[in-house]
């Protein structure tokens, strides 16, 4: 009886292959999201000559690439979050 539960335990620890590898893809995805969204607040200064020539971006302004950003490292940290979880099983 002591193995058949010992068995099971061990049985619901395995994750199988591919739910791992869908993991790293997560946490690769979510490291280049983070870069791009620190890419975009810190240049979002420097874009100014490029929202002079588009008359639809000027419109919004620098603080378009801003929010872009922010909404992108949100997303990269939800994404960290469901790679771990998927991780852990």
């Amino acid at each position: 009886m002591a193995k058949v539960k010992k068995q099971v335990k061990q049985a619901k620890k395995e994750v199988p292959v591919g739910v791992k590898v869908i993991s790293v893809i997560y946490y690769i995805v979510a490291v280049l999201f983070v870069i791009v969204g620190i890419l975009l607040i810190a240049g979002a200064g420097d874009l100014e000559v490029l929202l002079e020539q588009i008359p639809t971006l000027a419109l919004f302004g620098a603080g378009l690439f801003i929010v872009t950003g922010i909404i992108l490292i949100a997303l990269a940290v939800l994404g960290f979050f469901i790679g771990r979880g998927l991780w852990r099983g």
